[in-house]
């Protein structure tokens, strides 16, 4: 910040300039309440541009997709995705702490069978479509916005009206969120997954932000066969499957030492549930 407010043409420069003149980014103690609130505007203006940024680095990469919808049913690089979703049938459930709109799209642009995901918040608030597959985003969601919950189409609304986004940012903010307007989100999914046969982690590895998922998941895990996908040597891994440990006995866990893509290229439903064939819990 120190630097960005140099440079003449940034963003929010005055914003910033102000809040370095009041010591409010320089950890000092003694910033007045008066300082705090003639800053208050600034400070949700500053936020607000904050949602704006991680809108679009959760969008950018997904751009292409969303102008060449070939890519998506038809490159090599949405393959394993494209198998995943095919194997998808009704009793299965995504729960995913992403904000992005992969899902989306890859549901509106690869939409071959009778079934499709009940991508919220649509579901959140309406009940899901029958036959649909749920899709639990437990902090929001680049395209959702307000008490509504609208989704916007094909851009973001965090990007567009990032003052009224539903994203469950790390902050004062998540936990009130997740225990507020997204408590029928939680509340659903931890229900399905206190149910589940079989639980797969897939690059979710409880982030030192996330210890309210981390408390609700891990105990909603009793009765589950427990797949652990975080990639090959990754550190994380032990360390998921020893919370997982507390709740699941280590017979019913297995860890995959493989990256998400070799996973979606290669699994099959019965072993994930029988877990025969799938080698030891080491």
């Amino acid at each position: 910040l120190y630097l960005a407010a140099r440079e003449p043409d940034v963003p929010l420069r005055g914003v910033i300039e102000r809040m370095l003149n009041a010591n409010l980014l320089a950890g000092v103690h003694s910033v007045s309440y008066e300082a705090v609130g003639v800053l208050r505007g600034d400070l949700n203006l500053l936020r607000w541009e904050a949602t704006r940024f991680l809108a679009a680095a959760c969008t950018i990469f997904l751009d292409y997709a969303e102008r060449s919808p070939s890519l998506v049913k038809l490159s090599e690089l949405w393959a394993p995705y494209r198998r995943w979703w095919d194997l998808l049938a009704p009793g299965d459930a995504i729960v995913t702490f992403n904000y992005d709109r992969v899902l989306d799209l890859l549901d509106a642009h690869y939409h071959q069978k009778t079934i499709s995901l009940a991508l919220m918040p649509r579901g959140m608030f309406d009940g899901f479509v029958k036959e649909s597959i749920p899709v639990y985003h437990l902090h929001g969601q680049v395209g959702w916005t307000g008490e509504s919950a609208v989704q916007d189409g094909k851009r973001p609304v965090a990007h567009l009206q990032p003052e009224h986004a539903i994203l469950a940012t790390p902050g004062d903010g998540k936990r009130t969120l997740a225990t507020g307007l997204l408590k029928p989100l939680w509340d659903d999914a931890l229900s399905r997954l206190s149910k589940a046969e079989a639980v797969v982690f897939v690059g979710y590895r409880f982030p030192p932000t996330d210890s309210m998922a981390k408390g609700d998941i891990l105990s909603a895990l009793a009765g589950a066969k427990v797949h652990v996908v975080l990639g090959p040597h990754n550190p994380d891994s032990l360390r998921l499957r020893h919370m997982i440990g507390w709740k699941v006995p280590p017979a019913r866990i297995r860890n995959h030492e493989m990256y998400a893509q070799d996973f979606m290229s290669l699994f099959e439903t019965k072993p994930l549930v029988s877990m025969t064939g799938l080698g030891t819990s080491d």
